[in-house]
C-alpha cells in the first residue's frame, strides 16, 4: 500500500471545451453531505433518536495564489473565477487523484475572496456547491459486474 500525495490532485474546470487547471492552487478540499429526517418509530428503544436519509450535496473548497495573467489559454485565473461567480456560471469541474482516479460534476460558485499581506504573494479562498450528483470513475467501475462490487437491493437495503 502507498499513499496518494496531495501536490498530485489537481482540480481543472472545463473552458473552452477543455479540461484547465486552476492556476497556483495550494490546497484542495472535497466534501460530501447527507441531510437526514427525525423518525418516530416503534423501534425507538431507550429513547434513542432514529434517521431517514433524505437530500445529499457536495462542497468543494480551494485556495490557491493569485497570478500576473488575467486571461490564459492553459489554465483558469483567478478573474475567471471572479467571472464565473459574479455571472452565476455553472462549472463543470474534474478533479484527478494522480493515480488514474477522478470525480467529476458540476458546481456553481458561492465564494471567493483574496488576501493581500505585505511582502507575501496574494493569495485566494473559493467555494464552489455541487449541481446535482457527482461521478467518479474508479467507483463506478467497482460497481460494475465485473469489477469487485455489484449492487443489489434486498429488503429495501443496498448489499455490496
Amino acid at each position: 500500500m502507498s499513499f496518494i500525495n496531495g501536490v498530485d490532485k489537481i482540480l481543472y474546470l472545463k473552458k473552452s471545451d477543455a479540461w484547465m487547471p486552476i492556476g497556483c492552487l495550494t490546497s484542495n478540499s472535497f466534501s460530501e453531505q447527507t441531510e437526514m429526517l427525525e423518525t418516530t418509530t416503534r423501534d425507538n428503544p431507550n429513547g434513542w433518536k432514529t434517521y431517514v436519509p433524505t437530500f445529499q450535496n457536495y462542497n468543494i473548497s480551494f485556495n490557491g495564489l493569485v497570478t500576473d495573467d488575467y486571461q490564459s489559454d492553459v489554465l483558469v485565473t483567478f478573474t475567471d473565477l471572479i467571472v464565473y461567480k459574479r455571472y452565476r456560471q455553472l462549472v463543470e469541474w474534474r478533479s484527478d487523484d494522480g493515480n488514474g482516479s477522478y470525480d467529476t460534476g458540476f458546481a456553481y460558485i458561492t465564494s471567493i475572496s483574496d488576501a493581500s499581506n505585505i511582502d507575501e504573494f496574494i493569495s485566494f479562498d473559493c467555494s464552489m456547491v455541487g449541481f446535482g450528483e457527482p461521478n467518479n470513475n474508479a467507483l463506478d467501475a467497482l460497481l460494475q459486474e465485473d469489477g469487485y462490487y455489484v449492487l443489489t437491493e434486498e429488503n429495501g437495503k443496498i448489499i455490496l
